[in-house]
């Protein structure tokens, strides 16, 4: 990811033509074309800040909830579970013959 954010803008530069799935077929082929000292700088930086989000996530407590009912922020009510005893009421036909 790092190297891939440092790479677009380059790439978009040299090609403003290219379409997305493009450019991202072009960074992949410039990654694999890496020496190991390069790749190894990507992948360092990758670990530091792999190391970082499951520090963070270890403090995360989610999110709290507030009883607002729904909304970005509100937590997602489930439906009641249905009783499988209970049988289901016959359809009405839509194309009846007389």
């Amino acid at each position: 990811m790092y190297f891939s954010n440092a790479i677009r803008s380059q790439i978009k530069e040299e090609n403003p033509e290219m379409s997305f799935g493009d450019i991202g077929k072009e960074v992949g082929k410039r990654y694999k074309a890496l020496s190991e000292e390069e790749r190894k700088k990507w992948d360092d930086e990758a670990a530091k800040d792999k190391v970082r989000y499951q520090e963070e996530m270890e403090d995360y407590s989610g999110p709290e909830d507030n009883g607002g009912g729904g909304g970005a922020s509100g937590s997602l009510k489930k439906k009641p579970s249905k009783d499988p005893t209970l049988q289901r009421k016959p359809r009405p036909h839509i194309c009846s013959s007389p």
